[in-house]
């Protein structure tokens, strides 16, 4: 399976003409050949992007204009599902010439805008080259999901980094994040790691789950300030604030040094990419508890394997699930979870 999504060969490469350049080293490596020039009226950069195209061997190149609505229409249907890259000139531009199309169009180049942004096209092949050196691995992730939908999210996050294209599967809500596919129990002693300004505490209590105590884990001085300030001002009783990193790194105390007579029943993480860092000071407690783990997996292209495989080999009896959730930018490769769930708090049926 992990084959077949990373050999699409067939996708179409989107551009403004005076950037075209910026792609081609891209499409050579990933042996793209085809590419479509979204023109601005400028002859001498269409015939410059032309020229530069050729140097990398790139000659299968359409040109469509803005001053073309049916045919650049037409294109869109006709790549649908394939087109991977647009890029628009200015917002303005976009909305004043696409005014007339129809709204199936419309609304699918104004969601393209999101490709253009350098961190996540670097998101995206970050994840591609990831994948081809480890598609054995891939595979076996697969088939250790628990679901179709764990198994369709990573399929589509795959499809979306060799596709260079926007996400899109159907995206959780963000207020859902770190709460979906178990039971959840009144008396939850949460470990919150990467707390920022008190959000995902919020978020939970607002929709009206309970807990014992809340283990709010902020390093950053400045967004501890601020959670402390959003607790305080809520009113809220049974939550410790705690400024300090928590891992094995960076002279941080582990959740084994902190918990082990601490029974935890939930952890979440969100913070930049130390997650398997956490896990693995907090092992033993995890293995003595069986808490529920609902860890970000988004901030390095390696997690994606290593953080279900560590759960895997450590943890007996857990079921693990991927879910991806709507971010503060909509269809792109962030905010996806990896839940690894102790079977007696599986949902039912």
């Amino acid at each position: 399976m992990i084959q077949e999504l990373l050999e699409c060969n067939d996708v179409i490469e989107w551009e403004d003409c005076s950037d075209a350049y910026c792609k081609c080293s891209i499409l050579k490596s990933q042996n793209r050949m085809e590419v479509i020039l979204l023109c601005d009226h400028s002859e001498w950069k269409t015939s410059a992007a032309i020229r530069y195209l050729g140097r990398f061997s790139i000659s299968n190149v359409h040109i469509v204009d803005f001053n073309e609505p049916e045919i650049l229409k037409s294109k869109i249907k006709e790549y649908r599902g394939k087109i991977s890259w647009f890029r628009t000139c200015t917002r303005t531009q976009l909305d004043n010439e696409l005014t007339e199309m129809e709204e199936e169009c419309r609304t699918f180049l104004k969601e393209a805008i999101y490709l253009q942004f350098p961190y996540w096209r670097q998101r995206r092949e970050e994840i591609y080259l990831f994948a081809k050196r480890n598609i054995a691995e891939l595979d076996n992730i697969a088939e250790i999901l628990a679901d179709e939908e764990s198994k369709s999210t990573l399929s589509e996050i795959l499809r979306c980094s060799a596709g260079n294209d926007v996400y899109r599967r159907i995206e959780g809500k963000q207020e859902d994040k770190y709460w979906d596919c178990y039971k959840h129990r009144p008396d939850e002693n949460w470990i919150n790691c990467g707390s920022a300004e008190g959000d995902t505490i919020l978020k939970y209590i607002g929709q009206g789950w309970q807990y014992r105590t809340i283990y709010a884990f902020e390093a950053n001085p400045q967004a501890f300030g601020r959670l402390h300030t959003n607790i305080d001002q809520s009113n809220l009783e049974g939550i410790q604030m705690i400024n300090e990193y928590i891992g094995l790194k960076d002279g941080g105390i582990s959740i084994d040094d902190r918990f082990k007579e601490t029974p935890i029943s939930l952890i979440n993480m969100d913070i930049e990419g130390a997650e398997l860092d956490v896990l693995l000071g907090g092992i033993e407690t995890i293995k003595r508890f069986r808490p529920v783990l609902a860890i970000c997996a988004y901030h390095k292209a390696a997690d994606l394997v290593d953080i279900p495989r560590f759960i895997r080999k450590t943890l007996d009896r857990y079921l693990i699930y991927l879910r991806k959730y709507r971010g503060f930018e909509p269809n792109t490769l962030n905010e996806y979870v990896y839940y690894a769930i102790p079977e007696e708090r599986k949902l039912d049926g």
